[in-house]
């Protein structure tokens, strides 16, 4: 017997493939079914859960900033949107290394990175300079591997005209 629909089956095989496939690997929960577990279980605190639930979001005790994405409750704790979660997840350490900031600085300034006096617009010239002769490098070596594959192929010869 399905425990999700109380569909009754003749062999327990044809019951368990009933539940996978129809996704009824679960205990119906609502309405009469409820009656079926009370001797098992304590609804108790489910009833608490779901009237707290029902509070209205809109109350003056939460306040929901002008986004949609971040809610301030009463205790001071901001929760967010669960599209945000992997920037919730981020630990960042600030740095307080002021040598290691400045030698970094002068890593960049090496490798001919300029302030920011000219803007990122000056940032994204050398990304793409950069990323122009990656790409013409790899052409070159794609050419000089072709023409070294011709080259090379003495043994071939054509699969028609004998």
């Amino acid at each position: 017997m399905c425990l999700y629909c109380n569909q009754r089956f003749q062999e327990t095989t044809a019951a368990q493939r009933h539940m996978e496939s129809k996704g009824h690997t679960k205990m119906g929960y609502e309405g009469e079914f409820l009656l079926e577990y009370e001797d098992f279980y304590d609804f108790t605190s489910a009833n608490e859960s779901d009237a707290a639930a029902e509070k209205d979001p809109n109350d003056e005790a939460y306040d929901l900033d002008g986004t949609g994405y971040e809610m301030t409750l009463p205790s001071g704790a901001v929760i967010g949107h669960r599209e945000l979660s992997r920037f919730y997840k981020q630990s960042l350490r600030p740095v307080k290394d002021v040598a290691l900031v400045s030698r970094v600085v002068g890593h960049y300034k090496a490798l001919g990175w300029k302030s920011d006096e000219q803007g990122m617009g000056y940032a994204r010239n050398m990304l793409n300079q950069l990323n122009r002769a990656k790409k013409d490098q790899y052409k070159k070596r794609l050419s000089l591997g072709m023409q070294t594959n011709k080259i090379k192929m003495e043994h071939y010869r054509r699969a028609y005209g004998f």
